[in-house]
């Protein structure tokens, strides 16, 4: 397993949490793992990439959503019903679930060079913030970042922070 704190991914193979059971398609796919208020088992998601995915950081709101960020690499992710494009290396992913576990929607930030997402965080006025790091651009929707540093090697990132509403 990989990951930080909460363990955002897992490799190869199968994962099992209570009676829920998950499995890989390719390399690494991004969990989430909810333990109710007696520390049992409530339920267990993951996404599906064609290559590979972790998640980094996680928010609830008080109605039991689950904000979480993370990365995913160089082929398609798919996260509920909803599938992001890959367009490089590292592309960053920021999904809300409901409290039962169900993908609620999925955003993608893209761009040539590697870009994580490290955190998000929920705000006033039902906003998620989300940071992390770009390398040469990051393109949000209409919005697109340029490194104001990016050298010929293309190994210079910048940091970037992404606020979207908690609803689609």
């Amino acid at each position: 397993m990989c990951g930080k704190g909460w363990r955002g991914c897992h490799e190869d193979g199968t994962t099992t949490f209570g009676s829920t059971t998950l499995t890989v398609k390719n390399y690494a796919d991004m969990f989430v793992w909810k333990i109710n208020k007696f520390g049992n088992h409530a339920w267990a998601v993951q996404s599906q990439s064609e290559d590979e995915a972790g998640g980094y950081d996680i928010a609830t709101d008080k109605k039991g959503n689950s904000y979480v960020c993370g990365w995913f690499w160089d082929a398609p992710a798919t996260f509920g019903t909803t599938t992001l494009s890959s367009m490089g290396k590292d592309d960053v992913f920021v999904a809300k679930l409901d409290y039962t576990g169900a993908f609620k929607w999925a955003r993608a930030g893209y761009g040539a060079g590697s870009n994580i997402c490290f955190g998000v965080a929920l705000g006033p006025k039902n906003r998620v913030h989300v940071s992390g790091e770009f390398e040469q651009h990051l393109t949000v929707g209409a919005l697109t970042l340029t490194s104001p540093t990016v050298s010929k090697l293309g190994e210079d990132e910048d940091m970037f922070v992404w606020t979207m509403p908690t609803t689609k």
